[in-house]
C-alpha cells in the first residue's frame, strides 16, 4: 500500500492550515522513516502512529472526546479516510 500516495490525497482535498499542518507533520514522518518499504504490519503502525493527531483532532473530533480512539485499528482510520476522500470527491 502506498501510504505516502493517502497522505498526498488528504492534502489535496484540504485548505485548512490546521489540517495541512498535521498532515505535513504526517508525510515527513512516513517519508523519513521510510514507510512504504516496511512490513504491512510495521507500516500500518507507523501510519496510525502519524495520522492520529489529524484524524482524532481534525477529521473525527468525537472519537477523542468519548475516549473511542484508543480501541481505533488501521482499518478504522482506512475507513474514515477513505470517507473522507470520497465526501470531497477524491475517491
Amino acid at each position: 500500500m502506498n501510504y505516502l500516495g493517502l497522505v498526498d490525497q488528504l492534502i489535496s482535498i484540504s485548505s485548512d492550515d490546521q489540517d495541512l499542518t498535521s498532515l505535513s507533520f504526517a508525510k515527513e514522518g512516513l517519508k523519513k522513516e521510510k514507510v512504504n518499504q516496511f512490513s504491512e504490519p510495521d507500516a500500518q503502525k507507523k501510519f496510525v502512529y502519524y495520522l492520529r493527531p489529524y484524524f482524532i483532532f481534525r477529521l473525527y473530533p468525537s472519537v477523542y472526546e468519548t475516549g473511542q480512539w484508543l480501541r481505533l485499528t488501521f482499518d478504522d482510520y482506512l475507513r474514515g479516510i477513505n470517507k473522507e476522500l470520497k465526501r470531497k470527491g477524491k475517491d
